[in-house]
């Protein structure tokens, strides 16, 4: 086993890849703020967390972080990992706006749908964010046609929830059913395994 990690460790130098970098298995991304003299604001997508001093973070410094009752555990960009106590945690439409990833639409295509009889069109959205292709319907404006392919929208992600909320030039944020999303293929990508639909 040991000798598997180096070897990893070795290809990781090789191809510039800092393991630092990659977001570790069950922990999402965040920042983290100071928060009076003996306290930390963590905010994540959506989410604002409250928490003791357990560690030496900077203003808006880059951390991962995942949560288990009271506690939140979070890694530092040298992988180093902090167990702290919340003292309170809530969703945050700022912190939400402040999580948005930018993606660009790339074209839609018209599904037809059928219900008890009742029959409607949906468009099928293509949104290209920065690592993943998304498919969404069924939100608002987008039903009406009014974005374009080509256009840069801001979006957020509830895989979980099966939704992608996705916001316009104007700042409007449309609701929308994600409908599936896959590894945007590179040379290298191996295409199994990559969608999940």
């Amino acid at each position: 086993m040991r000798k598997f990690a180096l070897i990893f460790a070795a290809v990781l130098l090789c191809t510039g890849v800092s393991a630092a970098g990659q977001i570790a298995p069950g922990y999402d991304e965040g920042t983290i703020q100071p928060a009076g003299k003996h306290g930390y604001e963590l905010i994540g997508e959506g989410l604002q967390v409250w928490m003791n001093h357990c560690g030496e973070f900077q203003p808006g410094q880059p951390v991962q972080y995942r949560i288990e009752g009271d506690k939140i555990h979070i890694r530092d960009v040298d992988g180093k990992e902090y167990t702290c106590s919340m003292t309170q945690a809530q969703s945050s439409p700022q912190a939400a706006a402040a999580n948005y990833r930018t993606g660009e639409i790339l074209g839609y295509k018209v599904r037809r749908d059928t219900v008890e009889k009742n029959t409607r069109m949906a468009k099928v959205y293509t949104l290209k964010g920065p690592k993943l292709i998304y498919l969404l319907d069924y939100c608002g404006s987008f039903q009406a046609g009014k974005f374009l392919p080509g256009q840069m929208v801001q979006f957020r992600v509830y895989p979980d929830n099966d939704r992608i909320f996705v916001r316009d030039d104007g700042g409007q944020e449309y609701n929308c059913k994600l409908e599936g999303m896959h590894l945007i293929q590179t040379k290298s990508s191996d295409a199994s395994g990559a969608d999940r639909r």
